[in-house]
């Protein structure tokens, strides 16, 4: 018996000839979402888990002042243990994981002001909890560089890094850096 006023009674008001039709249309329209949610789901959730996230932690330190030419001077960068990133809860602190790879380390190296021509920096990594620097590179003609490579591969958690810096010749001694001279370096990576 339909009914009376309802939507699902046709004109005549004599039986509900549409509520079937209307309910198994909803019925097909739910199946094809949930296989197209299963269907995402099954394409997006390995390539979610196979996209690192990325971070990055920045130092900026002071090089130390320089008593004698030819001497090497060294200001030594420390992973940290966690990051901090705005707006994500709940703390915004993330901790680095032991399987974390550097993607790509910027520097930005001011040298002294001493009056010498010639002086040279060179970057080097340690690898987690040593101090044997076994990875360098040479940065005297690239003293700001944004997101080298070739640190990349790394482990990031408990590595450490140096910059050295050596004035050779000319120039007044001791080489006191600047008020605004530092060194700075960025490590980008991903876990």
């Amino acid at each position: 018996m339909p009914i009376p006023g309802s939507i699902f009674a046709n004109r005549h008001g004599d039986k509900l000839c549409c509520f079937n039709n209307l309910q198994e249309k909803h019925m097909k329209a739910n199946t094809i979402l949930a296989v197209g949610a299963l269907v995402w789901a099954a394409l997006y959730t390995p390539l979610a888990a196979a996209q690192a996230a990325q971070f990055s932690w920045m130092e900026t330190k002071r090089p130390p002042t320089v008593y004698q030419a030819g001497t090497d001077n060294s200001v030594f960068f420390s992973a940290p243990s966690t990051v901090t990133v705005p707006l994500l809860p709940p703390n915004n602190v993330v901790t680095i994981s032991s399987s974390a790879v550097i993607t790509g380390v910027s520097w930005n190296i001011m040298p002294y002001t001493n009056g010498s021509p010639t002086q040279t920096f060179q970057i080097c990594y340690a690898p987690p909890y040593t101090s044997a620097y076994n990875r360098c590179t040479d940065v005297t003609n690239t003293l700001t560089v944004n997101n080298s490579s070739f640190f990349n591969g790394q482990l990031v958690k408990g590595s450490q890094f140096r910059i050295t810096g050596n004035i050779s010749g000319g120039g007044s001694f001791p080489a006191i850096p600047g008020a605004n001279q530092n060194f700075t370096i960025q490590v980008n990576f991903s876990q």
